[in-house]
């Protein structure tokens, strides 16, 4: 309890003078884009935003763009596309793609009645409108999402350093990875096919309370017990796995293509976690040898402690604003 009261003061302290109005969790925003053939010459293009960017735009080659309407900050547009041939390796290339929206999600219906989606990014912007992407293809860009999730999640990643700090061994650190994979999974399959529907705020609460329980129960000189730990992250699991979920729609998954990306998704999480959770390891097992180790181990729980207490406030504030 005296430690829960140190880290939620530091939060409070530092968190204080530089909370914004309103907070926000870490996410991405994204474009759909929803592309309809109606005759070799001729197609209605659908594009929607997560938030207003007038410098997002597409071009299709050999073809002529008309916007209906003078909607540019709108966050839905509509456009008819007239092109004068239709040669076999036309493309369509999103322009835009940067810091404020990194995504675009493309769903074609072609004139044949057959349907495929793309997801564009800056690296890869370009989508064959002949060929759509193979399923291989499509299965690593929602792969690396997955890893690129992880990597920019410090609340996730910071979880799983506590899970390793509170653990210490390998054997028990592996057993409760494996069991909060265990629980993510259901949690995230079953929201990311719309089986459950919660809001993304009070879940990104309940992610950063974990993790606040989480560094309050780690004792460097006692380590959890196997069950205990395992026990711990398939409870917290749970709430993880909403997070996941919630990741995967902000990075955007047609619906039609909803067990694929699921899929590729969550297998680029469950890698970047496993390496995570065994690079956490290798440099906490090589730390625990120094002299200095007792200070090292109370500084990272405080530090973690307090970024967890940090984000309480944050994102509750967020919740109720």
């Amino acid at each position: 309890m005296t430690r829960m009261r140190v880290l939620l003061g530091l939060a409070v302290a530092t968190a204080l003078p530089f909370l914004p109005t309103r907070a926000s969790a870490h996410g991405q925003r994204i474009a759909r884009v929803a592309l309809v053939e109606r005759t070799p010459e001729r197609a209605e293009l659908t594009l929607e935003l997560s938030v207003p960017e007038p410098l997002l735009s597409f071009s299709i080659e050999g073809c002529s763009v008309v916007e209906l309407g003078d909607h540019r900050e709108a966050l839905e547009r509509r456009f008819t596309i007239a092109c004068a041939t239709n040669p076999p390796e036309r493309g369509l290339r999103m322009l835009g793609l940067g810091p404020i929206i990194d995504r675009a999600v493309v769903h074609v219906t072609h004139l044949s009645g057959t349907e495929s989606t793309a997801l564009l990014s800056p690296d890869a912007p370009v989508l064959s409108l002949s060929q759509p992407a193979a399923p291989a293809h499509l299965f690593m860009r929602y792969f690396r999402l997955g890893l690129h999730h992880i990597a920019t999640g410090p609340d996730h990643l910071l979880f799983l350093l506590l899970l390793v700090l509170a653990l210490r061994r390998l054997r028990p650190v592996l057993l409760a990875e494996s069991a909060f994979t265990l629980s993510h999974t259901f949690s995230y399959a079953a929201t990311a096919f719309g089986w459950l529907h919660l809001p993304s705020a009070p879940t990104e609460v309940c992610i950063a309370l974990s993790l606040l329980l989480l560094a309050a129960d780690v004792n460097p000189r006692a380590p959890l017990s196997a069950t205990r730990g395992a026990v711990t992250a398939f409870v917290f699991g749970f709430v993880h796995g909403l997070g996941f979920a919630g990741g995967l729609q902000e990075v955007g998954v047609d619906e039609r293509a909803a067990a694929f990306g699921v899929l590729a998704f969550g297998g680029g999480v469950e890698v970047a976690q496993v390496t995570a959770v065994l690079v956490g390891w290798v440099g906490i097992a090589y730390a625990a040898r120094l002299r200095a180790w007792p200070s090292i181990a109370e500084a990272l729980i405080l530090g973690g402690g307090a970024a967890s207490a940090y984000w309480l406030i944050e994102r509750s504030i967020a919740l109720v604003s």
